[in-house]
């Protein structure tokens, strides 16, 4: 039989492949020519954090764990330092122009596919510039062009290229004009760079010519989109100005750039037909009114549970440790709604909404020019459920500011400047900060010799609407007060309260697409005016026509039904390391080892505490149902439409059916089933030996009365002890047996 030999590609037909868009053929390349344990993995390992096959994970708060399950944990320089050790070892490997440039079109097209899958872009851009770094240093080419070989600098500067549009995109997730045009604009000079260096470059001969001229190629499709997208950015703030021509001028560029673009680039055209489809709702909405609230608050709240320690213990333990931590609180407070008349009034403290406060120190938020403050809180509930909130008054806020807003609070949102006063730190979002709160300060406050642990729920915006009126862009003075809420969302702009805050931005004015459904509008809650929106992770309240104090009702019950989604978080998280505990207490069982004994009392423990907890959990749950936990049976029945509207209700009963499953296990019952059958076997295999013995002994009795002669005696004596231990051993094996299948 004939062996075949696989050789690695050239490096001409590797980057062949690589232009029609063929990787597998540049990266087996790369890997004969890389000086690494598994290359070119260990490169693309780093790139690819965020996907299945993860050796790396970053945690910006936390400290360097032991290695487990093939995944390690890194603070933040730990990150940067291992990603810049695997790319200087990368890059000092080669020593040829064009494998290096090779290299570099490779890792560019690794770190492109990340940006597909991912909107973590400070930690991809991270990444991309540790490379960058790395290469640079090994290859000894400065970032101004002065010293190094002008080809691998042009190469390098087109993976800048990609860095630029990474920061665009998470410019454009900030939600402000001005900053996504200073990100796009220097994309446009980046590309004008490189068109510019690559005429300086045409002497080149040979693969190095052909990779000066892919890269041409790909930087006139670069530039191409970046003009439609500054194009985009400018009609969307003409169209907010009102200015029509501009808005009218912007949609032909845009559509010069589709016309320019290759067919076969479906991602490319479906980008740029999204631009201009948001510039062209806009145009045909140019007479049509447009929303504006004038005066309202917006609150970003957090919920999370807290599992390890009672209600009364963590509020002691917060009384004594108020001043630890980067985010001290500046005021203790007993009660958040002692004196809100929504609770009923007969309910025991521990079946109402309420607890402790906490008030931290203000937080600013800088995007842009513009400076956001919030009035900052942590609130504790003796019914499990926690919040960290951010609050401010919105003022004049027109369509695409609303729909900017309500991302504040997500992580997906754009790197942004968050300080906290008389906190050193800062912060690239307001989750960031959400997170050193939740994960780092809140545990150290609760340090003791029980672990605690915070689980997080989903991220809400709630957002109150107080007095709101209509405009037409261009048209000063035109104003006029709205006061009815079908009048509200009839308005252009109003989709964006109807709809669930995205987890990503298609364009600057994509909220001009968004859907006008209203399956969950809540009507005739009061007055005329009146109107509550409630989706998986906004609720709106307008109050158009009410008194603040009555809509602060309605703010308190969306408050509640935020926060129930951090407790079953914490409440499933125990019925998983119960489960858990199960599974490790019936796998030890089965060691020989162990001291089953122990075992036992360990599981009956176990069972004692769920016992407790869904004791716990049941009444916390009834609670919410309950009659009594309002006063006002209206309020109650908007209580339960939120719930139904945000999938709490669908939540809750998934959850009781989960711990109905696990109340019913009956690890326990089997274990002492089986420590009764070993037991019986013990005393059967004693009852045998005895039996065994006594035998044995008669026979030496009739021995020595010499009744038969010594061998016969000795051969019976034999049979019965080999006979009473082959039925011990098969027993016992016949149990042990039995234990595995188990």
């Amino acid at each position: 039989m004939q062996s075949t030999i696989v050789t690695a590609p050239t490096a001409e037909r590797a980057f062949a492949a690589f232009a029609a868009e063929r990787y597998t053929e540049i990266e087996a390349y790369l890997a004969a020519r890389l000086d690494l344990d598994c290359p070119p993995r260990v490169v693309k390992d780093c790139i690819d954090w965020n996907g299945h096959l993860i050796k790396s994970r970053f945690d910006p708060d936390g400290e360097r764990s032991p290695e487990h399950s093939g995944i390690v944990t890194y603070t933040e320089n730990g990150f940067a330092a291992h990603l810049k050790a695997v790319f200087a070892a990368a890059a000092g490997s080669l020593s040829d122009d064009v494998d290096r440039a090779l290299l570099c079109l490779w890792a560019r097209q690794c770190f492109r596919k990340a940006w597909q899958h991912t909107y973590r872009f400070n930690r991809l851009r991270l990444t991309q510039t540790a490379f960058a770094s790395a290469a640079r240093g090994a290859w000894g080419i400065g970032p101004e062009r002065r010293r190094g070989d002008p080809f691998l600098s042009f190469v390098l500067r087109y993976l800048d290229l990609l860095d630029l549009e990474i920061f665009a995109e998470d410019q454009l997730h900030t939600g402000s004009l001005p900053l996504q045009k200073a990100a796009v604009e220097a994309v446009l000079v980046q590309c004008a760079d490189l068109t510019a260096s690559a005429a300086a470059l045409e002497d080149r001969t040979g693969l190095e010519r052909a990779v000066v001229a892919h890269v041409e190629t790909q930087t006139a499709s670069r530039n191409r989109y970046n003009h439609a997208l500054l194009a985009s950015n400018q009609g969307v703030q003409a169209a907010t100005e009102g200015d029509w021509p501009a808005v009218a001028a912007a949609i032909k560029t845009i559509a010069r750039a589709a016309r320019a673009t290759p067919p076969d680039a479906f991602t490319e055209l479906s980008e740029i037909g999204a631009l201009g489809q948001s510039l062209q709702r806009f145009e045909e909405h140019r007479r049509v009114p447009w929303l504006c609230i004038d005066r309202g608050r917006i609150a970003y709240l957090y919920p999370f549970g807290i599992t390890g320690i009672p209600y009364a213990d963590l509020v002691n333990r917060l009384r004594e440790h108020c001043d630890s931590g980067q985010v001290r609180p500046v005021a203790f407070h007993e009660h958040f709604t002692a004196h809100s008349d929504i609770w009923h009034p007969h309910a025991r403290q521990d079946q109402r909404f309420d607890g402790i406060e906490l008030s931290l120190p203000e937080v600013t938020l800088t995007v842009g020019e513009k400076v956001e403050r919030l009035q900052a809180s942590v609130r504790f509930t003796s019914l499990g459920m926690h919040c960290l909130r951010f609050e401010r008054p919105v003022l004049g806020v027109r369509p695409h500011e609303l729909n900017a807003i309500l991302l504040r609070g997500l992580r997906e949102h754009g790197t942004v400047q968050v300080t906290c006063e008389g906190t050193a730190p800062t912060w690239k979002r307001l989750s960031r900060l959400a997170r050193t709160i939740l994960n780092v300060d809140l545990p150290e406050r609760l340090a003791a010799e029980e672990p605690v642990t915070i689980h997080r729920g989903r991220s809400h915006v709630l957002l109150r609407v107080q007095h709101a009126s209509e405009y037409q862009p261009g048209r000063a003075g035109k104003s006029a007060p709205v006061r009815d809420g079908q009048r509200l969302l009839d308005l252009f702009g109003a989709s964006g309260l109807l709809n669930a805050a995205p987890a990503t931005k298609e364009s600057a004015g994509d909220w001009a697409r968004l859907s006008g459904r209203r399956r969950k509008v809540m009507r005739g809650l009061r007055n005329e005016g009146d109107v509550l929106i409630s989706t998986e992770n906004t609720t709106v309240i307008a109050s158009l026509d009410t008194p603040s104090n009555l809509s602060a009702e309605l703010e308190a019950l969306a408050d509640l039904t935020a926060c129930i989604g951090g407790a079953l978080g914490a409440w499933n998280q125990q019925l998983d390391d119960y489960q858990a505990m199960n599974t490790a207490i019936i796998d030890a069982y089965q060691d020989p080892g162990q001291k089953r004994r122990d075992l036992i009392a360990k599981l009956r423990a176990q069972r004692t505490h769920l016992t407790r907890f869904e004791n716990e959990t049941r009444r916390v749950i009834s609670v919410l149902y309950s009659p009594n936990l309002l006063r006002s049976s209206a309020h109650a029945a908007v209580l339960r439409r939120l719930m139904e509207n945000s999938g709490l209700d669908q939540q809750l009963q998934e959850f009781r059916e989960r711990l109905t499953e696990v109340a019913a296990d009956q690890t326990e019952a089997n274990l002492q089933r089986w420590e009764t059958e070993r037991k019986q076997h013990s005393r059967e295999a004693v009852t045998i030996a005895l039996s065994a013995l006594g035998i044995c002994a008669a026979f030496q009795i009739w021995q020595a009365a010499n009744v038969l002669n010594d061998m016969v005696w000795a051969v019976a004596t034999a049979v019965v002890a080999l006979g009473a231990m082959g039925y011990m051993s098969r027993r016992y094996l016949f149990w042990f047996r039995r234990g595995r299948a188990r």
